[in-house]
């Protein structure tokens, strides 16, 4: 009888002991959105305190950047060089803005449920892996549906190809 019952008519709470294996396996509650808010607030803030430096080293950039001189016109091997310094340049004026957002989207599901590494939720599940059961709900419902559309769409495409590339007359849409 206590099988049947769903989660929804369960009327105690669970017991620690319940709560421990849960968390040993991995099976937390998490908030996407808590994550996804402190990210964008982090990148706000950075967005905020750094934008004019950002502003400024852009434009600084863009106009050396914009500027051939006389040595980059006459020697064009020297461009894809010229580039990847620009490259680069743009990238550690970038990085400390980067690594803001990186460090709070690493750290974020931490407020939530502390520090918690589990190597049961990394296991395989090799029942997971049956083959027909994967064609099945290819073929069946809306993930069949779409396949198909793909297929049809994939199809015009390549024959329009065809087409255009053979100089024939393409079939109409």
């Amino acid at each position: 009888m206590a099988d049947q019952d769903s989660d929804l008519e369960k009327t105690e709470s669970p017991s620690q002991r319940k709560l421990d294996k849960a968390r040993e396996e991995g099976q937390v509650a998490r908030s996407r959105e808590l994550s996804t808010f402190l990210v964008m607030m982090a990148g706000g803030a950075g967005l905020w305190v750094m934008g004019s430096y950002f502003a400024q080293a852009l434009i600084k950039m863009l106009r050396e950047g914009l500027t051939l001189d006389r040595q980059l016109a006459f020697n064009p091997e020297q461009l894809l060089p010229h580039l990847r310094d620009m490259s680069i340049d743009i990238l550690v004026l970038f990085s400390p803005f980067l690594l803001l957002v990186l460090v709070v989207a690493a750290f974020s599901p931490l407020l939530m449920n502390g520090w918690l590494f589990s190597t049961k939720a990394l296991a395989p599940k090799f029942s997971k892996l049956d083959p027909i059961a994967g064609i099945a709900r290819m073929l069946y419902g809306t993930t069949g549906s779409r396949c198909c559309r793909s297929s049809v769409s994939r199809s015009r495409l390549l024959s329009r190809i065809w087409a255009d590339s053979s100089g024939g007359v393409s079939p109409p849409s």
